[in-house]
This record gives C-alpha cells, sequence and structure tokens, in this order.
C-alpha cells in the first residue's frame, strides 16, 4: 500500500511540473498575442488619424483642385459599396 501511494505521489509530482511548463508556455504566448494586437490598435489608430487629418486639410481646398475632386470620388465611391 505504502509503494503505491509513493507512486502516485511521484507521478502527481511528475504532473504538476509538465502542467506548471504548459501554464508558463501559455502566458508567454498570450503575452505575444496581446503585445501583437496592442500594436495592430496603435498602428490602425494612427493611420485613420492620418486621414482624417489629411482629409481635413484637403477640404480646406478648393472644389476645382484635383486632391479635393480625387478624395470626394473616394468617398462616394466607398459609400456604393
Amino acid at each position: 500500500m505504502e509503494a503505491e501511494a509513493a507512486e502516485e505521489t511521484v507521478m502527481a509530482q511528475v504532473f504538476d511540473a509538465k502542467l506548471e511548463r504548459e501554464i508558463s508556455r501559455g502566458r508567454g504566448r498570450l503575452v505575444k498575442v496581446t503585445k501583437n494586437l496592442g500594436g495592430w490598435t496603435a498602428m490602425t489608430s494612427e493611420s485613420q488619424l492620418q486621414y482624417a487629418q489629411y482629409a481635413e486639410a484637403v477640404t480646406t481646398l478648393p472644389t476645382s483642385h484635383p486632391a479635393y475632386r480625387g478624395l470626394m470620388e473616394d468617398m462616394f465611391r466607398s459609400l456604393k459599396k
């Protein structure tokens, strides 16, 4: 009976060590994914801000200006989709 209990204890300790390694690996992956998503969000927000600033600057141009016309065409083209 004692030998069986000792064997179960060893098996549990081995399992605990494996479980701890897997959890640690999973945390590392979660951190990496979180960092990647954070970077993507920051890049997307920066891109949207840049486009908004560009659009605001272009709308101050005369309506006959090629940049103004191009922006308006792009806006209406995206609305038709």
